[in-house]
Parts: structure tokens; C-alpha cells; sequence
């Protein structure tokens, strides 16, 4: 199982881009903002993140699909290293968001694949995650 981490502030296109990802290979998508709701929490504090980020990880970790696509903002580097993803695409598409406590605790990404648009080639992004 490979973990695809697509990750970027609010608003960026995380999500539109991994439900094409999920289309077109053979994955479990895990969406952020749905894994929150469906456990009614809403924690945005520094151990709230940390603490979804090891939920997401554990969620991930038992899945059977070849693939596996994490959807979420992950501004910390901690928590991108406790998701251990694969391969990571940051969609780096916008400078600011209308959360502003995570935009000033974003760090710097070391990325796979870096978009700063949202004019990419589906077929491209896909090869290059196989």
C-alpha cells in the first residue's frame, strides 16, 4: 500500500484533486474535514492536529487498497512525518486562507510534486505517483 499525502492550506483544491486520484487508481480516499465530523471533533489546537494526524495514519495503515489517499491541510512538518506518506503533493495554490491560525503555522513543504494552479494533467500526476 502506498500513501499519497495531498496536503495545502484551506481552500487550495486538495480535495477536487483526490477525488480525480481516486477515479482513476484503486484507493481508499480519507478526506480530513469528513474523518473530523464523523467523530464530532473539531480540535484545531497543536495536540488537536497531532492527534488527528495519528487518526488519520492508524486509519490509513489498515487499508487493502494499493493506494491510499490522504486529504488534509497538514501545515505542521510533525505532522506530515507521523503520516509517513509515500509520496506527497502540495497544492500550492494559494498564499492565504480564511484560517488564519493555520496559515501562520504552515511550515515549508518538501514535496513530490509541487502544483501551484489548478491547470495539471490528471493522467500526468497519476504517473508520476505510480
Amino acid at each position: 500500500m502506498r500513501k499519497i499525502l495531498i496536503m495545502g492550506l484551506s481552500g487550495s483544491g486538495k480535495s477536487t484533486l483526490a477525488k480525480q486520484i481516486y477515479t482513476v487508481l484503486p484507493s481508499t480516499w480519507l478526506n480530513a474535514d469528513r474523518i473530523r465530523r464523523s467523530y464530532d471533533d473539531w480540535d484545531f489546537s497543536y495536540a488537536g492536529r497531532l492527534h488527528q494526524a495519528v487518526r488519520m495514519k492508524t486509519m490509513a495503515d489498515v487499508c487493502d487498497d494499493a493506494y491510499v489517499i490522504i486529504d488534509m491541510i497538514a501545515p505542521l512538518e510533525e505532522m506530515r512525518t507521523i503520516l509517513e506518506p509515500d509520496f506527497i503533493i502540495w497544492m500550492n495554490t494559494k498564499q492565504s486562507s480564511q484560517y488564519k491560525d493555520t496559515d501562520a503555522i504552515f511550515e515549508p513543504v518538501a514535496a513530490d510534486l509541487i502544483l501551484t494552479n489548478f491547470e495539471y494533467d490528471i493522467n500526468d500526476i497519476v504517473s508520476k505517483i505510480r
